[in-house]
């Protein structure tokens, strides 16, 4: 592309190259967590929607959750503690209607869940959680979901 360019033209676009390639790679790994962490934030919803007895009496069952029509995401680092932020709105089915559910999720899990169906607005518990989605428990906002089991056995050494 640059190759009639002028020499200081041809010079810059070498040098600029890298600088692009990585800034692009960069780009591609934060799109990939940021995937990553929509599916965790949406496995933790369908089963808080599923253990809300409120939500499956107005929905019906099964509840199926669509892809996500607004979505936004902040991570901020200060003085080396990093925040994650998400906010979701999406199209949520059951058998006996349909609506939009919205909800806020930061690190720590999700904090807010709104459903909007049949002209209510309902927000969802975050006290119950049906485990039928293989939802663990367990904070997977930051991808952080391994578990370490550990035995500790205590050892009398003489020396």
């Amino acid at each position: 592309m640059l190759k009639d360019a002028p020499l200081p033209m041809r010079m810059m676009g070498k040098m600029i190259s890298p600088i692009l390639s990585s800034v692009a790679a960069s780009l591609a790994d934060t799109m990939a967590e940021q995937q990553r962490t929509t599916e965790w934030v949406m496995d933790d919803a369908r089963g808080y929607l599923m253990g809300d007895p409120a939500v499956t009496d107005l929905l019906g069952e099964p509840i199926s959750l669509g892809s996500p029509f607004s979505q936004s995401s902040s991570t901020t680092s200060i003085n080396g503690k990093t925040q994650t932020r998400v906010e979701l709105a999406m199209p949520v089915s059951g058998s006996r209607a349909s609506g939009t559910l919205r909800l806020l999720a930061t690190q720590d899990g999700i904090s807010q869940m709104q459903l909007d169906a049949r002209g209510q607005r309902l927000e969802v518990s975050l006290t119950r959680r049906s485990r039928s989605f293989g939802s663990s428990g367990t904070n997977r906002v930051n991808g952080d979901d391994n578990i370490i089991e550990a035995e500790v056995i205590d050892k009398d050494t003489k020396y």
